[in-house]
C-alpha cells in the first residue's frame, strides 16, 4: 500500500528533442508532491526498519558478550557475523537514500545554471548507489554461505590437498633434478659425489 502511488508517478515524457523518456522518478510536474512521498517512504521503509534491525542486532551482540556461553569459537563467529550483515546492510542502502533524498531535492530546489553540474554529478553518484543497493541482495546470501560451517570445512579440506600436492610436486620436481644432475655427472665421467 505504501508503495502503490509508484503507479501514479511513473511515466513517459516527451524530451525537447522529440525521444521519449522513462521518468527516473516522475515528471517535472509532479517532483514537490514525489519529494513528499519520497521523503515518507524513506523514513517508513528505511530510516524506522534500520533503527529496528541495529537495536535488535545490537541486543543480540550483547547478549552473545555477556551471556556465560561455553561456545566462546561460536560467539566471535556469531558477533562478527551480525556486524559484518549490518555494515554491508549500512554500506548499501544509506547511500541510497541518502543520494536518493539529495538527487530529488536538486531537482525541486536547485534547477540554476549555476547548480548544472553539481545536480549531475549528484544524479551520478544517485545512479551507482542504486546500483550498490541492489547488490546487497546478492552479497548478503554469499556471506552466509561464507560463514557457514560447510563452506569452511570444504575449503579447509580444498586446500590442504592442494597444499599435499605441491609438497608432492615440489619433492618429485627435487628428486627428479637430483637424479638428472647425477647422470650428468656419470656421463661426463665425475664420480666424485
Amino acid at each position: 500500500a505504501v508503495i502503490s502511488p509508484i503507479l501514479f508517478y511513473s511515466g513517459t515524457g516527451i524530451r525537447r528533442n522529440k525521444t521519449t523518456t522513462c521518468y527516473d522518478t516522475t515528471a517535472d510536474d509532479y517532483l514537490r508532491s514525489y519529494f513528499i512521498y519520497s521523503m515518507c517512504t524513506t523514513v517508513l521503509m528505511f530510516c524506522i526498519p534500520f533503527i529496528l534491525i541495529l537495536g535488535c542486532y545490537g541486543l543480540i551482540v550483547k547478549a552473545l558478550i555477556y551471556k556465560d556461553l561455553d561456545n566462546s569459537p561460536l560467539r566471535r563467529k556469531s558477533i562478527y557475523l551480525v556486524i559484518i550483515v549490518l555494515t554491508v546492510f549500512a554500506v548499501s542502502y544509506l547511500p541510497f537514500h541518502v543520494m536518493k533524498t539529495l538527487n530529488l531535492r536538486a531537482r525541486v530546489d536547485f534547477q540554476t545554471p549555476q547548480m548544472c553540474a553539481f545536480n549531475d554529478k549528484v544524479y551520478a553518484t544517485y545512479q551507482v548507489t542504486r546500483g550498490l543497493a541492489s547488490l546487497n541482495s546478492c552479497v548478503d546470501p554469499i556471506l552466509y554461505f561464507l560463514a557457514g560451517d560447510t563452506f569452511r570445512r570444504r575449503l579447509s579440506r580444498a586446500t590442504r590437498k592442494s597444499s599435499r600436492r605441491s609438497e608432492h610436486n615440489v619433492q618429485s620436481k627435487s628428486e627428479e633434478m637430483t637424479l638428472n644432475i647425477l647422470s650428468e655427472y656419470k656421463q661426463n665421467g665425475d664420480t666424485s659425489l
